[in-house]
């Protein structure tokens, strides 16, 4: 059961922050100007192709933490498990806000003592 209010808060920002930043570097691909220079383009290109590798390592990390948190925790339904992997794995960024809510942060709330 986790009990770690900075893992729940923590996990459901990374759960998110793929979703949220999935159309940002469009900004750099679309608001190059037509007249650009070869070198503005290349510099352009650059920048999103960084991105894009710090952002797919990204999401491997959280998918993988989640596919191992799905198996290792009991908060997955023992006959759910292999079905939210897949989820998860196929799914990716779309499914990984979901599966937070029902099987993190719920079952987080479910556990608080209130004060």
């Amino acid at each position: 059961m986790v009990k770690n209010a900075t893992f729940v808060i923590g996990m459901g920002m990374l759960c998110i922050a793929p979703v949220a930043s999935f159309f940002l570097p469009w900004k750099w691909i679309l608001a190059t100007p037509p007249n650009a220079t070869y070198e503005e383009i290349k510099a352009s290109h650059e920048i999103f192709h960084s991105f894009l590798i710090v952002y797919m390592s990204g999401i491997f990390t959280i998918l993988g933490f989640l596919i191992i948190y799905t198996f290792k925790w009991s908060n997955v339904p023992k006959a759910k498990k292999k079905l939210w992997a897949a989820l998860i794995f196929f799914g990716s960024v779309f499914v990984t806000p979901f599966f937070w809510y029902w099987y993190i942060w719920k079952p987080f709330k479910q556990t608080r003592v209130p004060t």
